[in-house]
């Protein structure tokens, strides 16, 4: 793995192609989960932030929802432009979690998929609330390998044998595993206004 950085503006840049071709997609199921627990439907505005090359996107606009993908990344925001503009209801927009470029309560459900883990918690916790409608819902996605498994154990192996920052990232993660209660309001008032999906 070459060429990676710790800032989420480049990280992925010199590999936007690659991304959109081989990572994994998102089981169907997640979007019955988001419909019944998050009100995700026609018509619905969805902000999708960090949406990369738009896999999860893609998954939001075939509901018929509108969706803002908000992403610091111009390479994998070009490649979700390129890739779903034939679908319509897709606004791209340069912006982080922390800064959407996105106006007040604007959106009825903020997805983050695959990239809670680069976030500035506290600010993007503050930033959502800010773009959501009262009543909106806020769910944080992941697609997470069976550990039992014998696929993801040999995965785990080449991830710390060739991942140029493995460690880093992997601590990045128990991090932001640590910060979810805090940010769904078990020790806040977040949840007052905005229920999860973990």
């Amino acid at each position: 793995m070459t060429g990676t950085s710790s800032s989420p503006q480049e990280r992925f840049g010199d590999r936007a192609l690659d991304y959109a071709r081989f990572r994994p997609l998102y089981p169907p199921g997640i979007i019955h989960t988001l419909a019944s627990r998050c009100g995700l439907k026609e018509g619905v505005r969805v902000a999708d932030v960090g949406s990369g090359t738009g896999i999860f996107s893609r998954l939001l606009l075939e509901t018929g929802a509108s969706v803002y993908g908000v992403e610091p990344n111009a390479p994998m925001r070009c490649a979700a432009e390129l890739d779903l503009a034939v679908m319509g209801r897709f606004i791209s927009v340069k912006g982080s979690a922390e800064a959407t470029g996105l106006a007040d309560g604007s959106v009825s459900l903020v997805c983050c998929a695959q990239a809670f883990h680069w976030f500035d918690v506290d600010r993007a916790k503050a930033e959502f609330r800010r773009i959501l409608r009262p009543g909106g819902e806020c769910a944080l996605i992941w697609n997470s390998l069976s550990a039992s498994s014998a696929f993801a154990r040999g995965y785990n192996r080449i991830e710390e044998e060739f991942g140029t920052d493995y460690q880093e990232v992997k601590a990045r993660r128990r991090a932001a595993d640590e910060a979810i209660p805090l940010f769904f309001g078990r020790s806040s008032d977040f949840a007052d206004h905005n229920h999860g999906v973990g």
